[in-house]
């Protein structure tokens, strides 16, 4: 392939890659079997290595960083705090449906109360607040919802994960 065509190719390639490669051949203007052979031999030559997908993040809804407080002095009996945040940590990953992005943990060193933190991404967040209260027993008043659409698309909170037992404060 010349180094032009192969320019070409790369350039309108990036552009189109979700539909190549028939969209290819028609924005060079060559035959679909021609633009088959040119990314068969990109691919080939190792300079094209991978797809890449582009997620839209409205597909999966908005960004929320939920917030369920709960006193520890509540919990009487060994494991039964530690049985809760296990049960709200499966909770939100199998209720809203895929993984949150992020889920933290953390004291609040003001008033003793343990912060469970989960950001993560849904279209019902009434929904959402309603099955903590119905399923998890969680009281209304412990619930705190932040929209976090100043994120502007999926927001990275990864660096905030914490392990059991880390008292940090998150974003």
């Amino acid at each position: 392939m010349l180094k032009t065509q192969k320019e070409d190719t790369l350039l309108t390639l990036r552009n189109c890659a979700r539909g190549f490669p028939a969209t290819l051949a028609r924005a060079l203007e060559i035959p679909r079997s021609t633009a088959r052979h040119r990314i068969q031999a990109l691919e080939e030559d190792g300079i094209v290595q991978d797809y890449l997908p582009l997620v839209r993040p409205e597909t999966f809804g908005r960004p929320y960083l939920i917030q369920v407080g709960i006193n520890p002095e509540d919990y009487k009996f060994s494991g039964e705090l530690e049985s809760t945040v296990d049960a709200l940590k499966e909770h939100f990953q199998a209720g809203i449906g895929h993984a949150p992005i992020c889920f933290y943990y953390h004291t609040d060193s003001d008033c003793d109360l343990l912060r469970i933190n989960c950001v993560t991404m849904t279209f019902n967040i009434n929904h959402l607040i309603d099955t903590l209260y119905n399923e998890q027993n969680i009281a209304r008043e412990n619930i705190e919802v932040t929209s976090l659409d100043f994120a502007n698309g999926v927001p990275d909170f990864s660096k905030f994960s914490l392990r059991k037992g880390e008292a940090e404060h998150g974003p």
